[in-house]
């Protein structure tokens, strides 16, 4: 895989979780605004290394490695933000599946 093909590859990933980030959070309004403003201060961040790591054109293993860590994680916060009891609760109570 080439450079180009790496660091396309790396921010399309990028962009997926960021847009499904958006989609499972923001668009359900069941969550807290401090709990959205952690994920966007947690996406602020993978773009800002994801950024600093094409600075010089080229995405070593171990930065593509930290962003998708980075990535990985992000995901799993908004799973577990998405999940919580509260929301839980709340479908229960409502009958809203």
């Amino acid at each position: 895989m080439t450079t180009v093909a790496m660091t396309l590859a790396t921010s399309t990933r990028a962009g997926q979780i960021k847009y499904a980030a958006s989609r499972k959070v923001g668009a359900q309004g069941n969550s807290t605004g401090a709990s959205i403003v952690s994920l966007g201060d947690e996406q602020a961040q993978i773009v800002s290394d994801e950024r600093r790591a094409k600075a010089d054109g080229y995405i070593s293993p171990y930065e593509r490695r930290r962003l998708n860590r980075e990535l990985d994680e992000a995901g799993r916060d908004i799973y577990r933000l998405k999940h919580n009891d509260e929301v839980a609760r709340w479908r229960r109570l409502n009958h809203w599946w």
